[in-house]
């Protein structure tokens, strides 16, 4: 079995700088955004060893053609 130091989870967001807004208003801290100046496609905090990354959806569709779909908005329930 395998031993993981770390985790990073990745999400798709409309507003990144919103969504990394959420999370250091909780106190966790901002340790990667790209590009430093700007609207950011790429924002990561982490704590406890877990970081999670919000990713532009636009830029993932625009610039990658990765099909992207933000949270919630996949065609399941929404609460």
């Amino acid at each position: 079995m395998a031993d993981f130091d770390a985790v990073q989870v990745n999400l798709w967001c409309d507003d990144v700088e919103r969504c990394a807004a959420f999370f250091r208003g909780l106190g966790i801290p901002e340790k990667f955004r790209f590009p430093s100046r700007g609207e950011p496609h790429q924002i990561e905090v982490e704590a406890a060893g877990a970081r999670i990354g919000f990713s532009s959806a636009r830029v993932g569709s625009e610039f990658f053609g990765i099909a992207t779909s933000p949270g919630g908005q996949h065609g399941g329930p929404q609460r």
